[in-house]
């Protein structure tokens, strides 16, 4: 079943991404976490607090790991399901260009982010979705002006997120193998010595 990983971290980000403590700290609404490339949909948020996640790249760890299964019988069917240990690199940016909200909260956000994805608490929620907090890196301050040329207060931080991926195809099985006894001798003493042959009937192949 395919992951949607950026669905996840945007669950993650609306639940947690605010301090709870802090009245001037308020949970980002739905339209304010846009999902990059989610089919060119428009930002309709009307606040310029945004949160914009992205998929940055995946790498693969170590080689591939085969296991093989069958449903109810072997004779119906066999499978080869082949995995691999994946690590997504996800990009966070909080975004601010509101006049009357100080910078720090905008920081505070990014830095509760990286602080919990290194917690049991996101160790937990990404479990729902079949997926590992790894780690987040450090947060980086890249606050400058825009292409509008608005000051607008913006914090960075890249999430780590495990995942096992894995595909199963059909794969060729037998269910009998027949051995029978014959004389063999060796060249150079002509003496015959009992031995085993795997004769060809060999049942059920399905290669």
């Amino acid at each position: 079943m395919a992951v949607d990983v950026l669905a996840a971290v945007y669950e993650f980000v609306k639940a947690y991404a605010y301090n709870p403590e802090d009245a001037n700290s308020k949970q980002l609404t739905a339209d304010q976490i846009i999902r990059a490339g989610l089919n060119d949909a428009p930002v309709v948020s009307t606040s310029t607090e945004l949160c914009i996640i992205a998929h940055v790249s995946t790498i693969r760890h170590g080689t591939n790991h085969y296991q093989y299964e069958y449903k109810n019988q072997p004779q119906e069917s066999y499978k080869e399901r082949a995995s691999e240990m994946l690590e997504h690199i996800i990009s966070i940016d909080f975004c601010s260009a509101e006049p009357m909200q100080k910078q720090e909260i905008t920081a505070e956000r990014a830095q509760i982010i990286e602080l919990l994805v290194r917690s049991p608490t996101a160790v937990k929620f990404f479990a729902k979705y079949g997926l590992s907090s790894l780690f987040a890196e450090n947060v980086t301050n890249i606050t400058g002006w825009d292409e509008t040329k608005n000051y607008t207060a913006r914090y960075n931080v890249k999430l780590h997120i495990g995942q096992r991926f894995n595909v199963a195809t059909d794969a060729g099985f037998f269910t009998r193998v027949d051995v029978r006894s014959v004389k063999a001798h060796t060249p150079e003493t002509r003496e015959s010595a009992p031995g085993w042959m795997l004769t060809e009937n060999v049942d059920n192949n399905h290669d």
